[in-house]
């Protein structure tokens, strides 16, 4: 299931027949009469696209960033890597394509992307059941790492000394370090995720 995510840069379009989703007002779910049809009449054809259209998952995964630095994502697909651009405000890096990112960036970006120097402040993995030893060793202390699964279970164990950042939300439930979601119709079935803090 495919959620919008507004995009901050461009000029608000009044999008019907949407709902806002329980993680953010920013992120919009489409009932059955939404037509993409009527959004793309009311934008302007030389203007930025009011809304990336993202998988929910991702979507949901990328709003545990907050303001940054440095990001770097993998396995967000290149839309999801622009749009944890824009939701954190960082210079990112990612292992997507980068062609297909410089053409997101131009219809979605009035600026160039940064890209930063190591180490990172934030780091989301998708499809990673484990931390990466050599992003762990990448990420500066007191950041964060968020790695998310919808195959199996997480196992968190990295080097060092870390905390892991839980949430109670209104779905779902909680594992030792995050929350998993088991409900299809917000297209999150299967999503476990874990957010934890580099200490040492």
């Amino acid at each position: 299931m495919q959620v919008l995510v507004k995009n901050p840069y461009a000029i608000a379009l009044p999008a019907k027949n949407v709902l806002a989703s329980f993680w953010s007002d920013d992120c919009l779910y489409m009932d059955q009469a939404f037509s993409m049809t009527s959004l793309m009449e009311l934008t302007d054809p030389l203007g930025l696209s009011p809304f990336l259209v993202v998988d929910a998952r991702v979507a949901f995964t990328l709003y545990l960033l907050k303001k940054g630095r440095a990001l770097y994502t993998r396995n967000a697909g290149a839309l999801g890597a622009l749009c944890g651009h824009i939701i954190s405000g960082s210079a990112i890096t990612h292992n997507e394509d980068p062609k297909k990112f410089d053409l997101y960036a131009k219809e979605y970006l009035p600026h160039a992307v940064e890209v930063p120097r190591e180490p990172y402040d934030q780091i989301i993995c998708f499809n990673s059941k484990t931390v990466d030893p050599v992003l762990w060793k990448k990420l500066e202390v007191g950041g964060f790492y968020i790695l998310a699964t919808t195959e199996g279970s997480l196992t968190v164990s990295p080097t060092g000394k870390f905390e892991a950042f839980g949430k109670i939300w209104p779905k779902g439930m909680p594992t030792e370090f995050g929350w998993k979601f088991t409900e299809e119709n917000l297209g999150l079935a299967g999503l476990e995720i874990a957010k934890i803090k580099k200490l040492s």
